[in-house]
């Protein structure tokens, strides 16, 4: 057998999938989440100042399914789109020099992009001379992909990592769970939130202070929503999770507005969500974490009103306390 030939058949073994067993067992899993959010903010537009503070305790559970099927690619992985371009151009050098059909690299950059320009000129050239013959068309075509992807390869890093660096990739690992319909999953939120100051009036100074508060159990469907939002992949050789994307579920509750004092405004089922800072800092939290674990952090809230309203011109200064604690529990 030629060393070519020898080259392409082990070629194919390497892009050959594995299957994982058929009838693997049905596999459940909790996501816990419980986070207490804790903050001052003070705020002024040069005439009118507030300062607020909240207190709010989020407890999220989601129970999620997987088929039992162990997967060797994980979707979720903040590295899978450069792990897949990584492992297409392997597989690309790897063919051109079965085939004999390695190109040598360019040293630069901009040696790269002129070749590919010099590259594109020459096959304009060579379908002006082909005129409206189909056939001399349809070649050159595939002569113009099959040299542009040479080319590209050969412009990729040339210390890409092994198949020995990169072997997590083809383990069948990974554990894909989903939310499903009907999941007893538990939303328990409470909020309390005030802010108070004055506002200039004609008159004068004028007192102001609101209340926002919330002791919220999620009903059937938000709970629904919760679980069937949720996609998680668990590697079972790290004991790690990724749930990239994960969504704070809102409360509804109560506000009231007082001015010198008196009554001035109130609402029921306002909605209440958490800063968004403290919702994106969840968010990246929880998109790779070990199964079990706990996180504080102070973060800054300048951007936006902790309570109430946002008011465009008004100066912000404060900052939330975060306390995370989260378990994924595969059973």
């Amino acid at each position: 057998m030629s060393r070519k030939r020898y080259a392409l058949l082990a070629l194919l073994g390497l892009l050959a999938c594995g299957v994982a067993p058929a009838d693997a067992a049905e596999r459940q899993a909790v996501l816990t989440v419980e986070l207490q959010v804790d903050g001052e903010q003070s705020w002024d537009t040069g005439t009118d100042n507030g300062r607020a503070t909240t207190s709010e305790r989020y407890l999220i559970v989601t129970p999620l399914r997987s088929d039992g099927e162990l997967d060797s690619v994980n979707v979720l992985d903040p590295q899978f789109a450069e792990r897949q371009m990584i492992r297409a151009a392997q597989v690309q050098r790897a063919v051109l020099q079965a085939r004999g059909g390695a190109v040598t690299p360019p040293a630069t950059e901009a040696e790269a992009a002129s070749r590919q320009q010099a590259l594109m000129l020459q096959m304009q050239a060579r379908q002006q001379a082909c005129g409206s013959d189909a056939n001399c068309l349809m070649a050159l075509a595939m002569e113009m992909t099959q040299q542009s992807a040479a080319l590209s390869v050969a412009s990729a890093p040339a210390d890409l990592p092994s198949a020995a660096a990169d072997q997590e990739q083809d383990e069948y690992r990974y554990l894909n769970f989903y939310g499903y319909e009907h999941c007893p999953g538990k939303i328990e939120i409470r909020i309390e939130r005030s802010v108070e100051g004055e506002f200039a009036d004609i008159a004068g100074m004028i007192p102001f202070r609101e209340r926002h508060t919330a002791d919220w159990r999620g009903d059937a469907l938000q709970n629904q929503s919760q679980c069937l939002g949720q996609q998680t992949v668990f590697d079972t050789g790290s004991d790690r999770f990724y749930a990239r994307g994960y969504a704070l579920p809102s409360a509804a509750g109560t506000w009231s507005r007082s001015v010198r004092g008196r009554p001035d405004e109130h609402g029921d089922n306002a909605e209440m969500s958490a800063d968004a800072t403290v919702r994106a800092w969840l968010s990246e939290q929880l998109s790779v974490a070990a199964d079990s674990g706990s996180i504080s952090v102070e973060l800054p809230v300048t951007d936006a009103a902790l309570v109430g309203s946002t008011i465009p011109d008004a100066r912000y200064r404060g900052a939330v306390r975060a306390s995370l604690k989260w378990r994924f529990e595969v059973r």
